[in-house]
């Protein structure tokens, strides 16, 4: 569901919209954030712009999957030592 009213209204007005559309719109997203190709981090952040735009309901254990692989990428992004021996 797309919010129509994006950036007009302060209220959503959703309608349908398409996957295709929402996969074009989510690729700009992902390829304007920095390392957006390779980091989950990002993809969360693209995800996040996106959902005042877009209405996407998540289920709490995939919430919880995401935070646990953005903390992981955190870490490791702390600590080379540990980076490399995680991979």
């Amino acid at each position: 569901m797309k919010n129509v009213d994006f950036g007009i209204k302060e209220r959503p007005r959703y309608e349908p919209c398409g996957n295709e559309e929402f996969a074009v719109a989510f690729q700009k997203q992902l390829e304007s954030e920095a390392d957006g190709q390779s980091r989950f981090g990002a993809m969360a952040v693209a995800l996040k712009k996106l959902s005042d735009r877009y209405l996407m309901l998540t289920p709490p254990f995939i919430a919880l999957l995401c935070r646990t692989f953005i903390t992981l990428e955190g870490l490791l992004a702390d600590d080379p030592k540990m980076a490399e021996e995680y991979n």
